[in-house]
């Protein structure tokens, strides 16, 4: 009996752990979002109210596409794990072009919804903060972690 106590504490101590580092993952990506948001909102100078109909689009396209490439990776992965002595590379590329398309097809709805919100001016800016903040991004990120995420 004491060792099934044992046994269960483990697992739940085990668990617990897993599920903590699963959720300090989606703090760091919703707060990765907000930084991006908050800058966009400044370089774009957009207005409290554009601010306020504009962010849960931003917010529902930043999670969809996050989701999309989660779920990318871990089917290649998956895939590759599978497969590793001889990968389908038809198979992997066929993928690649539909997770292209996909995220094409999300940007487009992300465009549709945007431009009722903004003028198209502003909305040039908004589109600029965006592509200024993802190069600032790839910009502190250090080389040797920048390789290291190419390589499966």
């Amino acid at each position: 009996m004491r060792r099934f106590k044992y046994i269960l504490m483990l697992i739940v101590w085990i668990t617990s752990i897993s599920l903590s580092a699963e959720e300090t993952a989606n703090t760091n990506i919703q707060k990765m979002h907000e930084r991006k948001w908050a800058y966009i909102v400044e370089q774009a100078k957009l207005t409290p109210d554009e601010a306020s109909k504009v962010k849960p689009v931003f917010m529902n396209y930043e999670n969809a596409v996050w989701q999309l490439h989660e779920k990318n990776r871990e089917t290649l992965n998956n895939y590759l794990k599978e497969n590793k002595a001889h990968p389908n590379y038809e198979l992997l590329n066929d993928e690649y072009i539909n997770l292209q398309i996909k995220q094409a097809q999300l940007l487009k709805n992300y465009h549709l919804k945007l431009k009722k919100s903004l003028s198209p001016e502003k909305l040039f800016h908004y589109y600029q903060a965006e592509r200024t903040f993802k190069r600032q991004l790839l910009r502190n990120i250090p080389q040797k972690q920048r390789m290291q995420r190419i390589r499966p």
